[in-house]
């Protein structure tokens, strides 16, 4: 029976370590929007305060962005993920993003959603963030509410840019729940190839 226990306590050991984030804390949160995600599966978090309104170059589009928390069961994570939308009567199809927080550039490999409805596309790009991504929150804080600037680009496609200001406090408190509710102590390795980032200045 001893030896039986010590077994058991073996296999619990590592899933201990290893941190999960409160989820039933995050929905609860005050004002936050709770719905299931496309894919049927993963469940969407949206804090209260969004979306982004920004602003883009493109004559008939729109750019807005969205903080939010993402509960993937199939990961057995729940990601902060950032969100890029941009709604144009054209599809464009981007293959990187480029977010530029004052000194530094996080060059995101992207894979949107698209959508249409009535000859208007509607563009969602996404990146959950990693270990790697994550100092662009602080970056975007220290900002202090001045635009963070977009760039959509593409094989054969001219750059879509824009901007978009994210308030620093709205910023700071979605992190902060996110540190509160233990999403900061999961173990984001591993996932860096699945949303890379380059950083640069």
């Amino acid at each position: 029976m001893k030896k039986l226990l010590i077994l058991l306590l073996a296999l619990l050991l590592p899933a201990c370590a290893l941190g999960e984030a409160d989820v039933m804390a995050l929905q609860r949160l005050e004002g936050a929007m709770v719905y299931t995600a496309s894919n049927g599966v993963d469940t969407v978090i949206r804090p209260a305060g969004q979306p982004f309104i920004g602003e883009t170059e493109l004559e008939d589009g729109e750019l807005i962005a969205y903080l939010d928390y993402v509960d993937m069961p199939n990961e057995n994570r729940v990601f902060l993920r950032l969100t890029v939308s941009i709604v144009t009567p054209e599809m464009y199809a981007a293959d990187t993003m480029t977010l530029r927080t004052g000194k530094k550039a996080y060059t995101f490999s992207v894979w949107p959603e698209i959508s249409e409805y009535d000859t208007i596309y509607y563009e969602d790009y996404a990146v959950c963030l990693t270990d790697e991504s994550l100092p662009v929150l602080k970056d975007i804080i220290s900002l202090k509410g001045k635009p963070v600037e977009v760039t959509l680009s593409g094989e054969g496609m001219e750059p879509i840019r824009g901007s978009v200001a994210m308030p620093a406090d709205t910023v700071r408190r979605i992190r902060s729940d996110f540190e509160a509710a233990g999403g900061l102590k999961q173990d984001f390795g591993g996932f860096a190839e699945t949303w890379p980032v380059e950083i640069s200045k």
